[in-house]
């Protein structure tokens, strides 16, 4: 990536790693407000993924009428002026989430990197799980699941008034297709799902070893499959099978009866999706909360 301007620049020393701030001269002001929890989020995805910031440093630079976000060159990300924050705003908006994704990418799309299109989940639904771990860790777990409930809401909308397909889509009409709510936000619930079946240390074995094995080379879904199972001696055929290479999702009926002299509680849980096409029957533990 090679971005030309006359750019006001900031250097920040704030973390292990060279840090560069690139903006239009007269929106200089907003450099430091809009990317200082940057040296956080790199020190974070280190010590979490258990391997340090692979490169030699890293650039954020910021570029007029940018159709997308961000895009997570490797070691200089470019970020679209809208993501700019003034001093003042920075109590009530910033652009961390940003941020995070993008930082989040030079593991998980530029140290290893998904075989195809049809696997973009491993880049995009990484790097936003991975951008709401650090809202976790940065703003605690309400805001965490605040956002994943925003995640889940995207997917469930475009599921139901778009399309459906599994998130491992071998066909489809052209490479944008899959930089959708499939690859990016239900990308990001199933890797949430699978942190809960294996539990925080087995989830967090796993991550290290996917990326220690797979670094510097291209990756396909079983490659992670594989890597999670040597991690934790898991099967996980039944996980990927029906979350990642099928379709939809479970819709449940509940009812419940209780018997007063005994003491008993009944519940009855029945999956109401239409079990046809690529669409299955799901099986997968889930929690009950019971409030008396």
């Amino acid at each position: 990536c090679i971005a030309v301007g006359e750019f006001a620049e900031m250097k920040d020393d704030s973390g292990a790693v060279p840090l560069g701030y690139f903006v239009a001269k007269p929106q200089a002001a907003m450099l430091k407000p809009t990317f200082q929890e940057t040296g956080k989020v790199l020190k974070f995805f280190s010590d979490k993924i258990g391997y340090p910031y692979p490169y030699p440093k890293y650039d954020q630079v910021v570029i007029a009428d940018f159709m997308w976000g961000g895009m997570e060159n490797t070691t200089i990300t470019t970020i679209t002026d809208r993501a700019l924050v003034p001093a003042g705003f920075r109590p009530y908006y910033d652009s961390d989430p940003l941020v995070a994704h993008e930082a989040a990418h030079q593991w998980w799309g530029d140290l290893l990197t998904c075989k195809n299109w049809s696997q973009t989940w491993l880049n995009e639904g990484f790097a936003t799980y991975f951008e709401a771990l650090f809202t976790e860790h940065n703003l605690g777990l309400d805001e965490f699941r605040y956002e994943m409930i925003g995640n889940a809401r995207a997917y469930l909308k475009e599921d139901a008034e778009k399309y459906r397909r599994p998130i491992v889509s071998p066909k489809y009409d052209d490479t944008s297709d899959m930089f959708d709510c499939h690859s990016y936000q239900k990308g990001a619930c199933v890797l949430h799902m699978l942190r809960w079946v294996l539990g925080e240390e087995m989830w967090w074995k796993a991550i290290r070893h996917y990326a220690h094995k797979h670094q510097r080379q291209v990756v396909e879904t079983t490659d992670l499959k594989v890597a999670i199972e040597e991690a934790t001696g898991l099967h996980l055929d039944a996980f990927f099978r029906q979350w990642i290479h099928m379709a939809g999702h479970p819709e449940f009926e509940l009812a419940w009866d209780y018997d007063e002299p005994a003491k008993m509680l009944s519940l009855k849980v029945k999956q109401t999706q239409k079990a046809e096409g690529e669409t299955p029957v799901f099986r997968m533990p889930v929690d009950v909360f019971v409030q008396t």
